[in-house]
């Protein structure tokens, strides 16, 4: 082998014609000199190499999150649009929260680790140390490290906004169950809790023959009518009465209320059909028993 001396003050090894130079021989780096196994030309040690290159080029330092300044929730971005949730300081859901919103990480560059750097915890401010690993040549995979820093902005959730707002309805749908036990009435309440069918409901307020349920749209109060007609046999009207007018570009606007009304037979209860409704129904006995009040509504002779 051949050492030169370059005016730069760098050594440069080079290999005679016919010598071999094959990719697992011993070499040294051309930049330090360290012994290292790789190509004879241009071979470099993985100290040099992170030198000279930086994979972290294209990672955003600077980003920001929300978090509502009233419950304390957590804006996330999720690929079915944002979500509000829980997560404590330092914590893995936060960290998940953070790093959806740090922009560069690609298949090229993967994330090895992440992890929370020390912050003031009145600062309004969040640090995380990410662990980036990629393939700079054949073979040489090369890591670093790259700390972000997140700004936490005070953003309401939409469930506070609804404390803090004045509650004006648009839609109301009137629930009701004439009888003297309601347990169709009670078992739609359960129905409701289960299906999370009051999600857009802004007020409640009970009545003597059932409930009274606020929405601010008319669409969300259709929505639930809809769920209390898939779950109970029930009647319905509507009625609206008109609020303001503008005659400039003939606006109307109104408050709707749709009245539902409960079948009153419940379950276990002994009903008694008409001459001419059992008739209608295939001579059915006057007597029958209700052992389902649902959708339909089952009748056991």
């Amino acid at each position: 082998r051949i050492c030169t001396r370059e005016p730069s003050g760098l050594r440069s090894f080079t290999t005679p014609p016919g010598s071999g130079g094959l990719d697992g021989r011993m070499v040294l780096c051309c930049m330090c000199g360290v012994q290292i196994t790789g190509p004879s030309q241009g071979a470099r040690c993985l100290q040099c190499l992170q030198k000279e290159v930086d994979i972290t080029a294209g990672i955003s330092r600077h980003a920001s999150v929300q978090q509502c300044g009233t419950c304390g929730k957590w804006l996330r971005a999720s690929g079915g649009g944002k979500q509000w949730v829980h997560a404590e300081l330092e914590s893995r859901e936060l960290l998940a929260v953070c790093l959806k919103q740090v922009r560069g990480i690609t298949k090229e560059r993967q994330l090895v680790n992440a992890s929370f750097l020390w912050t003031e915890p009145h600062s309004k401010e969040l640090r995380v140390k990410l662990v980036l690993q990629a393939e700079v040549m054949t073979g040489v995979m090369v890591q670093q490290t790259v700390a972000i820093e997140f700004r936490i902005n005070s953003l309401q959730c939409p469930a506070c906004k609804k404390s803090y707002t004045r509650h004006t309805w648009e839609s109301s749908v009137q629930v009701r169950q004439r009888a003297g036990h309601r347990r169709t009435l009670l078992n739609l309440e359960q129905l409701i809790l289960k299906h999370k069918a009051h999600t857009q409901l802004i007020k409640l307020q009970p009545t003597k023959e059932g409930m009274d349920f606020f929405f601010t749209r008319e669409r969300d109060a259709q929505d639930f009518v809809s769920f209390v007609k898939s779950v109970a046999v029930v009647k319905h009207h509507e009625s609206k009465h008109l609020i303001s007018h503008n005659v400039h570009n003939s606006s109307y606007r109104y408050k709707r209320t749709t009245c539902v009304e409960l079948c009153p037979v419940c379950r276990d209860d002994l009903v008694l059909l008409s001459a001419k409704t059992a008739q209608a129904l295939g001579g059915l006995p006057p007597i029958m028993l209700c052992t389902r009040a649902a959708s339909v509504i089952g009748l056991l002779d």
